[in-house]
């Protein structure tokens, strides 16, 4: 083999570990953001347990509430997304019926509204960990262990 294909084939090497590397930094630190949202829903679902204790002692308002604002950010995701989070939009998918320059502006906004609802996943995921923490621990965890 040549210098130069040796060269290349190192400098390709280098890149793709790069890539993974940074790949890896940023999924650290959106683990470490949901982790501090976990904490922080953990701790307002404990703040509504007490609320509940106190003023309803009858009737479940933290577990309404956290699912309601589960339902809502869920739906809202979807609604956003179309049901389709992976896959851009091309301005070829969408009918020829409008002119080519609007298909390709909305496209752009479809593509931006995508983009902006990857944030409720940030919320999402550890709201419905702590409701499934807080489900474990009621059926099957034994009474008076925790």
């Amino acid at each position: 083999m040549s210098k130069k294909k040796k060269k290349k084939q190192k400098k390709a090497q280098d890149d793709s570990f790069l890539k993974e590397r940074k790949r890896r930094q940023n999924n650290g630190k959106k683990l470490l953001i949901m982790l501090g949202l976990f904490v922080l829903f953990e701790l307002l679902y404990q703040g509504l347990l007490y609320a509940e204790r106190v003023y309803f002692p009858l009737f479940p308002v933290s577990i309404y509430v956290l699912f309601t604002v589960l339902g809502v950010l869920f739906i809202t995701y979807l609604i956003m997304n179309r049901g389709d989070p992976k896959s851009p939009v091309t301005p070829n998918e969408l009918s020829s019926k409008y002119p080519y320059e609007k298909r390709v502006e909305l496209c752009e906004k479809y593509n931006k509204r995508k983009e902006k609802s990857k944030l409720l996943v940030y919320f999402i995921v550890p709201l419905a960990a702590v409701l499934a923490l807080d489900f474990i621990m009621l059926f099957f965890l034994p009474k008076g262990k925790l």
